[in-house]
C-alpha cells in the first residue's frame, strides 16, 4: 500500500525492459494518471486509472517506465505526450 502524503507525490516504476506495460487498481482508493515513458525519457502516453478496479490500462506501446501521479496533476503542469521528463544516461 502506499500512502500519498503531499498532492506532489508520485511514483516511478522501472521495468527490467522495454515493452507494452499495465497496471490496474484493485487496492487503490485515489484517482490517479499515469504516464508511460519510453526507453529515451519521452512520455509515450497518459492513461487515468480509476479506483478499485481491475481492468488493465495500457501503454500505447514499449516502455520502459511509468509515473503514477494524482488525477489532474499533468493537465495541470502541462506535462504532455511527447514531452522529455527523463534524463537517461546511457
Amino acid at each position: 500500500m502506499c500512502i500519498r502524503d503531499s498532492y506532489d507525490s508520485g511514483m516511478l516504476f522501472i521495468f527490467d525492459e522495454v515493452g507494452q506495460k499495465f497496471f490496474h487498481m484493485k487496492d487503490t482508493r485515489i484517482p490517479l494518471d499515469i504516464a508511460f515513458i519510453k526507453e529515451d525519457g519521452t512520455i509515450e502516453s497518459i492513461k487515468e486509472l480509476n479506483p478499485y478496479t481491475l481492468k488493465p490500462v495500457y501503454s500505447d506501446g514499449n516502455v520502459l517506465y511509468a509515473l503514477e501521479v494524482n488525477r489532474g496533476w499533468f493537465a495541470e503542469h502541462n506535462v504532455n505526450i511527447g514531452d522529455s521528463i527523463l534524463t537517461v544516461k546511457k
